[in-house]
């Protein structure tokens, strides 16, 4: 006959149950793990072949003003329509202020040192993941930090424009989401991107 009494038995069988659960989950994650990181050195491919491509058009892609380059070849509308083809939603929608921006670009080319350029502002993307990594165990959601880039950046954002690339985050294994809180997941090292620098600052866009 058994030492232990049946409350403690029902105890450390809820116990073992949970030590299982445990080890299972940490072998589907694994296998998730896996599948996420074949699936990013995959687009990382894609990516890099399409970026070596725009050598095809006479452009330097080991230039560190690559996309700045790109993006005055291409004027402001057709980069903007782009990054809509891309999935992307911009922020600048005035399509009468990006016309005319288009039409003076031979002129903004030689004056360009005369105006403050937006090179520095940074990708809602890398907005977004250091709010996630700031905010910490206390998570953040959407809405503060979409208040935070307008406030910070002088920036309007699309109110679905956050919420799609935290999404998107969440898709890379890089944020998760309990309730309307949203928090940072720190990648492993096999996911660090080695590649080129994205195209500038249209994740949101800030051109």
């Amino acid at each position: 006959m058994s030492q232990f009494t049946a409350d403690e038995i029902l105890a450390m069988k809820i116990l073992l149950a949970r030590v299982i659960r445990g080890e299972d989950e940490k072998v589907a994650i694994d296998e998730q793990r896996k599948a996420l990181n074949a699936a990013y050195i995959a687009a990382e491919k894609r990516r890099d072949s399409a970026a070596t491509a725009f050598e095809a058009f006479g452009f330097n892609t080991n230039s560190k003003e690559l996309w700045k380059e790109v993006k005055a070849a291409m004027g402001p509308v057709a980069w903007s329509e782009g990054f809509v083809l891309g999935g992307r939603m911009p922020v600048v929608t005035n399509p009468q202020e990006a016309q005319s921006e288009e039409a003076d670009q031979s002129t903004k080319e030689t004056d360009e040192a005369a105006a403050p350029a937006k090179q520095d502002i940074p990708t809602v993307r890398e907005i977004v993941l250091a709010q996630l990594g700031a905010a910490g165990d206390a998570g953040v959601k959407a809405a503060n930090i979409r208040k935070f880039i307008e406030e910070t950046y002088s920036q309007t954002v699309h109110e679905k424009t956050v919420g799609m690339t935290l999404y998107r985050l969440s898709k890379d294994g890089l944020a998760r989401r309990d309730g309307r809180t949203w928090f940072s997941v720190t990648p492993s090292a096999e996911t660090e991107n080695p590649g080129v620098d994205a195209p500038g600052s249209e994740e949101g866009v800030f051109s």
